[in-house]
């Protein structure tokens, strides 16, 4: 008889040793974490050694409303994950910026990777994703501008 192409396959299913298991792992660790600790570490250092603190201070710095914003808004395409944020806030704050403004890179920094944003689009549409990164840099970017007044405010 004659097997047509929507039958099951009667050949077993390759199984994979522990080697390969730990390997496919590691590499996938490699894409996730690594390679944003990288580009957040070569960002960061870039801007602590070339870009000057009174290049940083007039948008990110005390006294700006702007900063927490901006900042969270040029963080969102980086993808920054698994604590590299923390590099690029630290670098930003020996550059001048305000504890808002970290704050909120922080903040947006893990919310908008493209693991979640395509968690998140598998039930919903598109514009449902918008909209969440839309809420996610508002909230971010709010919140960092609240510690900056509360900061302001407490500030002898």
């Amino acid at each position: 008889s004659v097997l047509s192409d929507d039958t099951p396959s009667l050949q077993p299913k390759q199984h994979h040793s522990l080697a390969q298991v730990i390997w496919n792992s590691f590499i996938g660790q490699l894409e996730r974490v690594v390679i944003p600790l990288i580009i957040s570490l070569s960002l960061a250092s870039a801007l602590t050694i070339n870009i000057p603190r009174y290049t940083v201070q007039p948008w990110l710095g005390e006294g700006t409303w702007q900063g927490p914003y901006l900042a969270a808004l040029l963080v969102i395409p980086l993808q920054l994950t698994g604590g590299a944020e923390v590099l690029l806030a630290s670098a930003l704050l020996v550059k001048g910026a305000s504890l808002g403004t970290a704050l909120s890179i922080i903040l947006v920094a893990p919310s908008t990777t493209v693991s979640v944003i395509r968690h998140l689009s598998r039930p919903i549409k598109a514009k449902t994703a918008a909209l969440y990164l839309v809420a996610i840099w508002f909230v971010a970017s709010t919140l960092g501008v609240a510690v900056d007044g509360i900061q302001r405010l407490f500030a002898i």
